[in-house]
């Protein structure tokens, strides 16, 4: 299954109105990050609602892909997860001996485990590499959704002082978060829906924030 076109007149073959979007969803980004905004992931899933609605004139839900292949989507995101949730457990457990988690409260759980990765998968794989596609070739497309949705952590480890890490770290993390976007990209494009992504993106971030 392969990922289909969003065409609506000439802007879908254009690049600037997704340009413009991305400098202005950036630039709110950096905004509220500088505020201290929390619920700065509602204001993520807004806009791209905003800009497929009003700009591109498509029903959202089925530009972004949450009405289609629901079942296979939903399969392929459980099973996924749970192989990655196995391998992370073993992982910890041969490391340390045991496994606990870090509880971080209902809403740290709330914004960091369900609500960011589904508000990123939106953005970077249902608005980003939907368009993107429709321009370039898959491969590019998915080269570049994955460096926005890298870009876009920025501002946040900005403001924690992450940033100031050694370089290797921050290196690290760079590729990192570029690969695991790149592979979520590619899950989209295999089962045509948001959901495979958006689960395992949820998951991932439950692995890596509070299972140690």
């Amino acid at each position: 299954m392969t990922l289909t076109k969003n065409k609506n007149s000439n802007l879908a073959t254009s690049i600037w109105p997704f340009a413009l979007f991305m400098i202005g969803f950036y630039a709110i980004d950096c905004l509220l990050t500088y505020f201290n905004i929390s619920n700065k992931f509602v204001i993520w899933l807004l806009l791209p609602i905003l800009f497929v609605s009003f700009v591109l004139r498509q029903n959202p839900i089925s530009y972004l892909k949450l009405n289609t292949n629901i079942t296979k989507g939903i399969f392929w995101g459980v099973v996924i997860s749970a192989i990655h949730a196995a391998i992370h457990v073993a992982f910890w457990y041969f490391k340390n001996g045991t496994i606990s988690i870090d509880w971080a409260g209902f809403k740290g759980f709330w914004n960091f485990i369900l609500l960011a990765p589904f508000t990123e998968e939106v953005l970077f794989r249902g608005v980003a590499l939907g368009y993107l596609c429709n321009i370039y070739s898959f491969k590019t497309a998915n080269i570049v959704s994955s460096m926005l949705f890298m870009l876009a952590h920025v501002p946040h480890w900005y403001a924690i002082g992450q940033l100031s890490a050694p370089a290797y770290k921050v290196t690290y993390e760079f590729i990192r978060l570029f690969v695991i976007g790149f592979f979520w990209g590619f899950l989209v494009k295999k089962t045509n829906s948001l959901w495979a992504s958006a689960i395992h993106h949820s998951v991932n971030n439950f692995l890596a924030s509070m299972v140690r």
